[in-house]
């Protein structure tokens, strides 16, 4: 990693799909506002942009804080800013920001730590492959549980109201 300077800015800019608002999330008790994880996901960016031109080949920086006030509803177009305020070590710490075309919408804080990027993909694929066996082992739970308790020896003799009962019996609100 170069060194970065207290004050390296970054901006990423997204035009607002309809689907990228609350209302579109299904919650309709939202207003027709930016939904929160798309709001983040800018600021991640706009941050990412600002450490692009200080990490060297195979390194990436990894999402470890993030403090957000949504202050307004937005528009069409959303631009993310983020101004590096703090380097210790590999951790970095950002100012960050969103506006609109009609101001700003978003302030907060966002910390980002720049590890080796084929190190990171070793341990995703380790914790994935461990999360694979771990579903599949549930699953294999269930299908006992269902077949003890229903009588049948496979899962096509549980009826659907089973499936939607946990272990335990107890039913899952949808």
């Amino acid at each position: 990693m170069r060194t970065i300077p207290i004050g390296a800015t970054g901006s990423f800019t997204l035009v607002v799909p309809s689907g990228h608002l609350s209302l579109g999330l299904d919650e309709a008790m939202l207003r027709n506002d930016l939904a929160m994880p798309v709001l983040v996901m800018v600021i991640e960016n706009a941050a990412l942009a600002a450490l692009r031109p200080y990490l060297e080949p195979g390194e990436t920086a990894v999402g470890t804080g993030v403090e957000l006030r949504h202050l307004a509803p937005v528009g069409m177009r959303v631009i993310g800013e983020a101004s590096v305020t703090r380097v210790e070590g590999r951790r970095v710490e950002f100012c960050v920001s969103a506006v609109d075309e009609s101001g700003q919408i978003c302030a907060g804080s966002h910390e980002r730590t720049v590890v080796d990027g084929a190190s990171m993909e070793r341990v995703g694929e380790a914790k994935r492959s461990v999360g694979r066996a771990h579903l599949g082992g549930i699953i294999w739970a269930r299908h006992r549980f269902c077949s003890r308790t229903r009588g049948g020896a496979d899962a096509a003799h549980v009826p659907a109201s089973a499936h939607r009962r946990g272990i335990g019996g107890v039913e899952r609100r949808r």
